[in-house]
């Protein structure tokens, strides 16, 4: 979490347009990313004015011992108390996700009209293993050069470029200019040449991290949001600015705040597969609607492995009915066809009422089962997982008796020990078959495979 958004804050904090009755209070973070407000008394300017408890402030803002400006929002009450006595005193505990450091605004985040953003996390140095130190021999002497590598074009989504950018950060000792060190700092990089409010690159950051979270099959940790706009710099003299860094705190989905211990699985790496990830991204981009169900059943399955095993046995089976769908939209008989085949096999001599329920029952099974939509998948998948046709029939035939046993009961638990164990292995193997099928709905192949694949390769051989 960067520097702005660690440790404790002691400030004054005030609503927006409402600088007369200013409160003193600390604001705090914790390391998942929430921001506590303290404040010593309340914020109304009525002293006898008791806060609802469902109290929630859109706006509130601040500057801090540091001279630090601070925007919080949706501020929610978490408690408040008063003591009576000699002396009247009064304190609130607000709780928000959202917040703005270096400036202050007046209804809302999207006040801020960034240039660019810039999202940082330690993950995007392993998405992007870039080219560091060049040796280059000239008798007895070597020379290191630390190459700064060209910015990577992953795409152009709407009229905003996304890049990633590697940059070498030199270290001085205060002795000489001799470097002591240098660091990477390699950051995803959001630039349009049309003004969009600050919550539409947040928009953009949640579809690229859930990617790369999918990518990784881990959670991004870390991550660092920074905001430039041309509205907010400082003035040196005339005609020279600087532009002012404005961290940004706010959930960001397919990451997470603290540090993330899962080993490290590069299912796609940017050095070698550019082409390929631009051609990902730009569907992933155009279908994030259709495609966001499906994202969130795999981000749990890494994100909540602790999920009880008929709900993300379930969820997965969900999720690969719905992108059979949205792959094979069109139904295996035209509508005049169906219409004709139900028209062969309606009894003319029912009754009127029981021709018309036996055509609206028939008129919505115009679709493949669920049987015949994963063995499909799993033929298209055929040769990555190793597939036949036994293994074939036997996974979406259990599958599909185990996703009828368990969906129709809320209250019906796993008790059949044989049933534990085999719901565990089609959640496995049902979880990977999305992955595989989702990344060749977006352009992925078999040859695109590396060796990172072959546990996911080998899941139907139990």
């Amino acid at each position: 979490m960067s520097e702005p958004f660690a440790g404790n804050h002691l400030g004054t904090w005030w609503i927006p347009g409402v600088e007369s009755n200013k409160v003193s209070g600390l604001l705090s973070f914790d390391e998942t990313g929430h921001a506590t407000l303290e404040l010593s008394g309340f914020l109304e300017q009525s002293s006898t004015l008791l806060p609802h408890p469902s109290r929630e402030y859109p706006v509130l803002v601040g500057i801090d011992n540091r001279s630090l400006y601070y925007s919080l929002f949706e501020c929610r009450l978490s408690r408040w108390t008063v003591t009576t006595g000699k002396q009247t005193s009064s304190a609130l505990v607000l709780r928000s996700e959202h917040v703005a450091a270096a400036i202050q605004v007046s209804s809302s985040i999207n006040d801020l009209i960034p240039s660019e953003v810039q999202l940082r996390s330690p993950m995007l140095a392993d998405w992007w293993i870039a080219p560091g130190l060049d040796a280059q021999r000239n008798g007895t002497t070597v020379t290191q050069t630390q190459l700064t590598p060209t910015p990577v074009n992953l795409g152009t989504w709407g009229d905003t470029s996304l890049d990633l950018v590697c940059e070498s950060i030199i270290s001085h000792s205060q002795s000489g200019p001799r470097p002591v060190d240098t660091t990477r700092d390699t950051y995803l990089r959001m630039t349009s040449g049309t003004k969009h409010p600050t919550e539409y690159y947040i928009q953009l950051l949640d579809m690229i991290c859930t990617f790369v979270a999918i990518a990784f099959r881990r959670l991004m940790d870390f991550p660092s949001v920074i905001a430039n706009s041309e509205d907010q710099f400082v003035e040196f003299k005339p005609g020279r600015r600087l532009y002012l860094d404005i961290p940004i705190l706010w959930p960001i989905r397919g990451c997470i705040m603290q540090g993330n211990g899962d080993a490290v699985t590069r299912l796609l790496s940017v050095e070698n597969q550019t082409s390929l990830l631009v051609r990902m991204l730009a569907r992933w981009y155009s279908e994030y609607d259709h495609l966001e169900p499906i994202a969130d059943t795999l981000l749990n399955s890494f994100q909540h492995p602790s999920l009880p095993r008929r709900e993300r046995f379930l969820a997965a089976v969900f999720a690969l009915e719905g992108l059979h769908r949205l792959s094979h939209n069109t139904p295996p008989c035209s509508t005049g066809e169906w219409k004709n085949k139900i028209d062969s096999i309606i009894n003319p001599t029912a009754s009127p009422e029981n021709q018309v329920w036996a055509r609206n029952l028939l008129n919505s099974h115009n679709e493949p089962n669920l049987i015949t939509r994963l063995a499909q998948l799993c033929d298209e998948n055929r040769a990555f997982f190793g597939l036949d046709d036994t293994r074939r029939d036997k996974y979406a035939k259990e599958t599909a008796r185990l996703r009828g046993k368990f969906a129709h009961s809320l209250s019906r638990s796993v008790h059949a020990k044989q049933d534990n164990v085999r719901l565990d292995v089609r959640t496995r193997q049902s979880e990977n078959l999305l992955l595989v099928s989702l990344f060749k709905y977006l352009g992925w192949d078999d040859a695109d495979s590396t060796g990172e694949w072959q546990g996911i390769g080998n899941t139907f051989e139990q």
